[in-house]
């Protein structure tokens, strides 16, 4: 268990929205409303917005309704991490540095 100010702390369950197309809607308004988005003002609000419109937290993905899945969004999340991870490798392969034989490392 993690250790703050050298007590210990419980982990929160994490919790997912269940309908990801009302959340998604109340992260754009937060990303024109804040300045810095993701921060905790930010997230809390989204979060009160959520609760407040009718919106519930559940405890796993797979408890939530697919009618609600924002599929698109899911996606988009898909291929930004596949570019994050083809963009890792190419600066792995390209930091290294090569002799070129005429001494010197390029």
């Amino acid at each position: 268990m993690p250790y703050i100010r050298g007590k210990e702390v419980k982990e929160t369950p994490r919790e997912f929205p269940a309908n990801e197309k009302m959340w998604n809607m109340y992260v754009v308004q937060a990303k024109a409303r804040f300045r810095v988005f993701p921060s905790p003002t930010a997230s809390s609000w989204v979060r009160a917005q959520y609760l407040q419109a009718g919106g519930k937290m559940v405890s796993q993905k797979s408890q939530v309704d697919p009618r609600f899945i924002d599929w698109k969004e899911r996606a988009d999340d898909e291929k930004r991490q596949k570019e994050k991870k083809v963009i890792k490798k190419q600066v792995k392969h390209s930091a290294k540095k090569r002799n070129t034989g005429d001494g010197q490392f390029r």
